[in-house]
């Protein structure tokens, strides 16, 4: 009897952690595409279902995909980058938090450290045309949106 107690409790747990955990696993991205830069080679995207407001910023992740592969500094090839950031709306900048290197395009197969950026890393401004202000102005039209929204 104390064994198929213990038992039970042990599956209810496990069954309790599996569904607290899933979300966050089963979370599934949503990169819309907002500035490509041929020239260079490059695209920018945002992850529209990462973005969230807290206080007066807005916090989302974005990504850079390469068609002409980069090399780090121990030669291995990126093919993508991906930044939580932290936006500063009504002052037109943006603060990275961390970033993660990717051997793919589609930011699935993780390159070396993930970086974490210390809260006095320079600011990303964003110069007209540039793709900083269109990630700026996407994300904080999605936040306004989200704010209306929510009310």
């Amino acid at each position: 009897m104390k064994r198929t107690i213990a038992s039970c409790l042990l599956s209810s747990l496990t069954l309790l952690t599996g569904l607290l955990v899933a979300p966050a696993v089963c979370r599934a991205d949503h990169w819309e595409r907002i500035h490509d830069n041929p020239s260079q080679g490059l695209s920018y995207h945002v992850d529209t279902e990462s973005i969230v407001i807290q206080g007066g910023l807005v916090r989302a992740w974005d990504r850079v995909v390469y068609t002409r592969p980069k090399s780090d500094s121990q030669g291995r090839l990126i093919f993508s980058q991906k930044y939580y950031k932290s936006y500063d709306c009504w002052e037109r900048v943006s603060r990275n938090i961390q970033s993660i290197d990717y051997t793919d395009r589609d930011s699935t197969a993780v390159v070396g450290e993930i970086t974490q950026y210390s809260s006095t890393w320079p600011l990303n401004s964003a110069t007209n045309g540039s793709a900083e202000e269109k990630l700026i102005n996407f994300v904080c039209s999605k936040a306004a949106v989200k704010l209306r929204t929510d009310r």
